[in-house]
């Protein structure tokens, strides 16, 4: 008797349950038969049996609430599960594990193929990268890259300037002409590229001042005939030396050009250069130093 009493209070336990019981809604017995799940139907329990369903990849569970009944049934696949309304676009191939750092960004004029098994063909159509890529694009506006020739911005776009063979013999160097972006091969001032030239020359001292001393126009310069008080005048276009040496009998006057100054001395005032005694003569190199200004470095020769 003791087992009926049991069942009597499980059965019993159940009925506010039962009661209340839900349509589509799912309770387990105590004692459930095998394979089977309790479905309301909205006015009482049913034993449902859930049939044997693989997880094959190819099938699965489906339910009917018309019926109340479940069932094991066919996936259907169709061509693949990718979008069709939607398109994507990747800027590089995956060969393995699309990783976190990849994304789809949606886009246009893209189809999709599964047609190969574990294989998602995403393939563009329209207007594809037309060349040459603009700078606006973040390109160069080039099509090739033409040997010897360097790319140079106008201010709009890049272009290619060709650079000529200018190898370092004679004196040449390379030249950019910024109106025309062109680049040449030039040629220094100094002749074959070797030791500089300089000029020679043996003038008289003249005049009493400034105005009328001797002009002079060479790098060096030997006074020979030197009368009393006077003078020469240093050129303002030199290259920057000028050596002055003084061969006379009389004390020699230097004078900066109009306006300029010679070592601490005053504007325009005169640097004199001693008289030749027997076989010793003062040579002064007068070197340019600023756009109004000469230093001097004394050279006596005996």
């Amino acid at each position: 008797m003791r087992p009926l009493r049991l069942t009597l209070l499980l059965v019993c336990s159940m009925l506010p349950l039962l009661a209340r019981a839900a349509d589509n809604t799912l309770f387990v017995t105590t004692v459930p038969a095998d394979d089977t799940t309790l479905i309301s139907d909205g006015s009482s329990i049913q034993a449902v049996a859930v049939p044997n369903c693989p997880n094959d990849g190819a099938h699965g569970l489906v339910y009917s609430t018309s019926t109340n009944t479940i069932a094991c049934a066919s996936i259907s696949t169709g061509s693949g599960g990718a979008p069709t309304t939607s398109t994507y676009v990747t800027t590089a191939d995956e060969t393995s594990t699309l990783t976190n750092s990849r994304r789809l960004v949606a886009g246009t004029n893209v189809t999709f193929n599964t047609a190969t098994a574990g294989q998602l063909i995403v393939s563009a159509s329209g207007g594809g990268i037309s060349t040459p890529v603009s700078v606006a694009n973040g390109g160069t506006n080039l099509t090739a890259a033409t040997d010897d020739n360097l790319m140079v911005g106008d201010g709009t776009t890049w272009q290619s300037k060709t650079v000529g063979d200018c190898q370092d013999s004679g004196g040449n160097h390379l030249n950019y002409t910024a109106s025309t972006n062109t680049i040449s091969c030039g040629t220094s001032s100094g002749g074959s590229g070797g030791s500089p030239t300089f000029s020679f020359a043996a003038p008289n001292g003249a005049g009493s001042n400034q105005g009328n001393a001797t002009a002079l126009t060479n790098d060096f310069n030997s006074i020979i005939t030197v009368a009393s008080g006077a003078g020469v005048r240093l050129p303002s276009t030199t290259g920057g030396l000028v050596m002055v040496a003084n061969f006379g009998a009389n004390a020699l006057s230097v004078y900066p050009p109009s306006g300029w100054a010679i070592d601490f001395l005053s504007t325009n005032a005169a640097y004199s250069i001693p008289a030749k005694s027997g076989n010793v003569y003062t040579r002064i190199l007068f070197l340019k130093t600023g756009t109004t200004q000469y230093i001097t470095i004394a050279l006596t020769t005996s």
